[in-house]
């Protein structure tokens, strides 16, 4: 496997920080450059006296938006700020962020911001450290873009390593794209897939990636997210415009 150039310091998973587990989490699920998410997220915070909140990935990019590199700009300096304001806060990588260190296109990709999100990733990755990641893990629920299928662990780890999750997610969080860029992996599985099922029925999964009007839970334990992508107008919303609000230990939610 490849590390995720160079910076191995992401292989541990979150679990190894000192982190009060019993306290809720805000999920903020895929911003797609609409920092008013980031505002209204923010007021979450304060009105619930939260400490602890998700990033579940993709910053970068979103219908006609390439030449708007001011936008790109402004949407992850809100991004640094939230995640410097609150320091408990983690960010899982989405397909849209790491294809830019990658150098793999995708829809949206824009060739004017590609200078602009690389610094603001290598920037991020310098001040958040471990809190930076494709998976993380608090108590007994796990955060990434796409979710962990029973497929792609079967393919990459042995029979033996299934049952600790802390290594399958540190091992994760190594990888590079030979193994994350394919379509069953934690940047890319949908839950319209026949193997989209959990490679563990005792933690809840908590994703984004793909856009639903309201939370889905697939496979009884993966919660579909992704409630502020809008139809290709770049308008119209899909979702309800909610966030989850997680008791990770409890493996209960809620909309906000």
């Amino acid at each position: 496997m490849t590390a995720l150039n160079g910076y191995t310091d992401k292989g541990r998973s979150v679990s190894d920080l000192k982190t009060d587990d019993k306290e809720r989490v805000l999920v903020i699920p895929d911003i797609h450059l609409k920092p008013w998410i980031i505002e209204k997220a923010d007021d979450i915070m304060k009105a619930e006296s939260l400490k602890k909140a998700v990033f579940l990935g993709d910053i970068a990019d979103d219908w006609d938006k390439q030449g708007d590199i001011g936008l790109y700009n402004e949407t992850y300096r809100m991004v640094m700020e939230f995640t410097e304001k609150y320091q408990e806060a983690l960010f899982c990588y989405g397909n849209h962020d790491i294809s830019y260190i990658w150098k793999k296109l995708e829809t949206g990709y824009s060739y004017y911001a590609e200078t602009v999100v690389m610094g603001w990733i290598m920037e991020m990755r310098k001040k958040l450290g471990q809190r930076m990641a494709f998976v993380h893990r608090i108590g007994q629920t796990v955060f990434s873009h796409a979710g962990i299928t029973e497929r792609f662990v079967n393919r990459y780890f042995h029979e033996e390593q299934i049952d600790d999750v802390d290594d399958i997610i540190s091992a994760i969080n190594f990888m590079g794209s030979n193994e994350l860029w394919k379509d069953d992996s934690p940047l890319w599985a949908r839950p319209d897939s026949m193997y989209y099922t959990t490679f563990s029925k005792e933690y809840l999964q908590i994703c984004g990636h793909t856009p639903v009007k309201k939370p889905e839970l697939k496979d009884s334990k993966i919660l579909i997210a992704d409630l502020f992508s809008t139809y290709s107008d770049g308008k119209t919303p899909i979702g309800n415009q909610k966030f989850i609000l997680a008791d990770p230990n409890e493996q209960t939610w809620e909309t906000v």
